[in-house]
């Protein structure tokens, strides 16, 4: 038989006899006779094997003996294989219990009258109950007040009639017990075989402590923020008070000099000189007047979009200006080369830009030696102009060109070279006001090239 049954197993053979085979009692051999041995199969594997003999009664073989016995190993292998999947299924389906009891996320199956069918006990305990029995066949309208309960409803019932394919929703829910709590819910409808909407599976999510978390994190960070203005503030009014004391003090000092002189020697002047001595009062006194009107441009941020007037006009009359003032100012005739067309067109505020472009170009001036030029160029670009001043002068500290723009700032290799440190700040803000912008290349002892994109 042993025979018998390896040749089976290795063809795979659904029945096989053997008509002159040694029949055993007791492992002693008896006599012979036929033997036959079954596979027992679940359609794509051996479960196991069936064996009979005429050991027994003797009987000659037969084929409708053969056939019963074959159907009989076919049934009784179906009916393994249907254990089989049992077994199986029960596993599975307890694996998958057991998964879902331990997920901390809220699971639940609703049938279209959103009667709970399937819960875990994540659900169960956040319905107050103690066991899946005391909640299945039920709904929201027995665990949670009336008003939450016919929310929910209303929103499954929708969903269950639109066959909207999810319903994905973050809020604030009341519980059993009272006290509310931030839940993420998904939902989305079962549909059956013929695509029928049967019901409806969801999840919640408790975000409580990720909201709590997340929103202190929101305070943390304003505060921060908050802290950080505030510094940068403090930060700003030192700047601004010792630029204020720096700069002042010159016209101060003149001021208080000139009048010292009139007020001691007054009869001793003659007529000229103290014309002379009033207009070096009055210069003073209008040096510190225009810084005030700087400082104060600064502080109020006045350049807004908002507030322009603009007019289409030829940006060269600007420039020129502005060049020419700056020679007679620093007493440098020529000192500026414009590589120009006679006209620019640009649509802008006149003033606003004038007082953008002065202290690119008084910078520019200053910072160079004095035999060294200021090139001023002008490009087209693309929807607009560009404008190049490039001077050749102590050029920007690379760890510091990022902060040049800042209200008070000056550079730390200036020494002693005067100025309020607004005027790039004022620059910056009049050409954002036009939608235009300004970049800043430069090198340490190379010098700096300012480029400035106005629209036209």
């Amino acid at each position: 038989m042993t025979t018998l049954l390896l040749r089976a197993l290795q063809n795979k053979e659904g029945i096989v006899v053997d008509e002159e085979a040694q029949l055993f009692s007791n492992l002693e051999v008896v006599g012979t006779g036929w033997n036959a041995v079954a596979l027992l199969w679940n359609g794509t594997e051996i479960l196991g094997w069936l064996a009979c003999d005429n050991g027994v009664r003797h009987l000659p073989i037969s084929k409708p003996l053969l056939d019963i016995f074959s159907l009989y190993a076919l049934t009784l292998g179906a009916l393994l294989a249907q254990k089989q999947a049992q077994l199986a299924f029960a596993e599975q389906r307890n694996l998958l219990r057991t998964v879902i009891d331990t997920l901390p996320d809220q699971i639940f199956l609703k049938d279209r009258q959103s009667h709970f069918m399937l819960v875990n006990q994540a659900t169960v305990q956040s319905l107050m109950a103690s066991k899946a029995e005391e909640v299945l066949g039920k709904s929201d309208f027995d665990f949670m007040s009336h008003d939450i309960a016919q929310r929910l409803f209303d929103e499954e019932q929708t969903l269950l009639q639109s066959g909207a394919t999810r319903l994905n929703t973050e809020g604030w829910v009341g519980r059993p017990e009272g006290h509310q709590v931030y839940l993420s819910t998904i939902k989305l409808p079962l549909r059956d075989a013929q695509g029928q909407i049967t019901g409806l599976l969801g999840t919640n999510r408790d975000m409580t402590e990720h909201w709590q978390l997340q929103n202190a994190l929101i305070d943390k960070e304003k505060l921060q923020m908050a802290l950080e203005k505030e510094v940068e503030l403090s930060h700003l009014k030192s700047r601004m008070m010792e630029r204020i004391s720096h700069e002042f003090r010159t016209p101060l000092a003149i001021i208080q000099l000139t009048t010292e002189t009139f007020m001691s020697y007054f009869d001793r002047l003659k007529p000229e000189q103290r014309v002379q001595k009033a207009l070096t009062i009055q210069q003073s006194t209008q040096r510190l007047t225009n810084m005030l009107e700087r400082i104060g441009d600064v502080v109020k941020d006045d350049s807004k979009a908002e507030s322009l007037h603009l007019f289409p006009f030829n940006l060269r009359y600007i420039i020129d200006a502005c060049t020419y003032e700056l020679e007679q100012q620093l007493h440098q005739p020529e000192k500026y080369v414009l590589n120009l067309p006679d006209t620019i067109k640009v649509v802008a505020d006149r003033d606003v830009i004038k007082d953008a472009l002065f202290p690119i170009l008084q910078n520019a001036a200053i910072y160079c030696p004095l035999s060294s030029p200021v090139i001023v160029q002008s490009f087209p670009v693309e929807n607009g102009i560009e404008l190049r001043v490039s001077d050749s002068g102590i050029g920007i500290l690379a760890d510091e060109l990022s902060r040049i723009f800042n209200p008070f700032f000056r550079g730390s290799n200036i020494n002693e070279i005067g100025g309020l440190g607004i005027g790039l700040t004022i620059a910056e803000r009049a050409i954002a006001a036009h939608k235009g912008t300004i970049k800043v290349e430069s090198t340490v002892g190379k010098g700096t090239t300012v480029k400035v994109w106005l629209p036209n």
